[in-house]
């Protein structure tokens, strides 16, 4: 009895079995991977903005709480419960930011800038404007309003701004502080009234 009709049909379905799973794995590489890979990114964006919409209902949050502090910090410096320093020691102040960003690290909080505003005296104190520009994570953001809180209870957060790009893991942010500072002395205002009398006066005479 001859075997090779047998061996022969053997070898045709063998090449047909090997034929149909090269053609499976061509049609899953080209169709069902790259499907698979494209739902897995679609997944992936997804994450990443709910991650951020809840990071940025988290900070809106902290920065709401943050400005109903600064009516609270006023009403404290009003009342004299605040120690105020002298608004002369602004550099002192600008360096002792610099130094509590520095300590959350430059891979959550980088600051770039720092400018103050002009000083606005009252009776009870000087309010002086500070802006904040840098970059920060949203985790280094949140950790320099805390401290921020705990470290100057004698400074407020008027605004504060943070703009992400897409996929980038830090934001850009604007941050307007208000420091509460000593008022001017009674001689200081006193001098500052006589040479705005002056100034006047002056200027009715050249009239």
């Amino acid at each position: 009895m001859s075997l090779s009709p047998f061996r022969s049909r053997l070898g045709v379905d063998a090449v047909f079995g090997a034929g149909w799973a090269a053609l499976m794995f061509v049609g899953w590489a080209l169709v069902i991977a790259p499907a698979q890979t494209a739902q897995e990114r679609r997944a992936e964006r997804e994450r990443h903005l709910a991650d951020l919409k809840t990071q940025a209902v988290e900070m809106e949050q902290a920065v709401a709480a943050q400005q109903r502090r600064l009516a609270e910090v006023e009403a404290q410096v009003a009342q004299s419960h605040v120690r105020l320093l002298p608004a002369s020691g602004l550099n002192q102040r600008i360096a002792d930011l610099t130094a509590m960003a520095d300590e959350l690290g430059g891979g959550l909080v980088k600051i770039e800038q720092i400018v103050p505003g002009t000083p606005k005296p009252a009776a009870r104190f000087t309010a002086v404007p500070i802006q904040i520009i840098g970059l920060a994570t949203y985790p280094g953001a949140q950790s320099l309003l805390q401290r921020l809180h705990t470290r100057f209870s004698d400074t407020g957060v008027a605004a504060f701004s943070l703009s992400a790009g897409e996929g980038s893991a830090t934001a850009a942010f604007k941050l307007d502080l208000v420091w509460y500072a000593a008022p001017a002395s009674p001689a200081g205002r006193a001098g500052s009234a006589s040479r705005a009398g002056g100034a006047g006066a002056g200027a009715d005479s050249a009239r």
